[in-house]
């Protein structure tokens, strides 16, 4: 990069224009506190907040209730271990409308301007979750379409075997008749015995 200031400039902004039109959430934090020192225009929007409305928030007002003792733990592990990061994972988030979200957010720590910071990146994966859980859902549908098949061409193979075994005793019913049965009329009703 030369040091003309037009060049400077013109990095500056276009770093500016990148942090700005990501279609992630990109903040920084500071630790242990969680009050943010920067939210982009994507994280705003994200979570329903106007820049100057998340002036003063922290992590602790868009993080759901359930995720607290999560996060606290990870985060004072991660400074006392030193580990510069921690791993991409997917968070209960809360918006200013309080709806829940879920957010895959992936953080590490940072030294900025003489403070400990979290920096992070913030993505809304509800539809991603969403679609994965219709797929599995759609695939144990398919499952137990295939099982029902199954059964259903295992029983009408019984089926068939019943019938024909009805078939060939009721074609041979007359083998089995008594002589003198043979010759005989059958009766007008066959449950009522004719008389003697």
């Amino acid at each position: 990069m030369s040091k003309d200031p037009g060049s400077f400039q013109e990095g500056e902004e276009l770093y500016r224009f990148l942090v700005e039109n990501t279609s992630d959430g990109l903040f920084i934090a500071e630790v242990p506190s969680g009050k943010f020192l920067f939210l982009n225009r994507r994280i705003c929007e994200i979570f329903g907040y106007s820049p100057e409305e998340v002036k003063d928030a922290s992590i602790w007002d868009v993080l759901a209730v359930e995720e607290y003792e999560i996060v606290r733990e990870k985060m004072q592990a991660a400074l006392k271990n030193g580990t510069p990061s921690f791993r991409r994972s997917v968070y209960a988030m809360r918006r200013r409308d309080k709806t829940v979200f879920k957010a895959e957010v992936s953080v590490s720590y940072a030294e900025f301007r003489g403070r400990q910071v979290l920096q992070g990146i913030l993505r809304d994966v509800t539809e991603q979750i969403y679609l994965q859980e219709q797929l599995r859902h759609a695939q144990k549908m398919e499952a137990i379409g295939i099982l029902a098949g199954g059964i259903a061409h295992e029983f009408n193979n019984l089926m068939q075997a019943v019938s024909g075994y009805i078939r060939t005793a009721a074609g041979s019913a007359e083998i089995w008749m008594i002589p003198r049965d043979r010759n005989s009329k059958p009766s007008a009703n066959p449950l009522k015995e004719p008389p003697s």
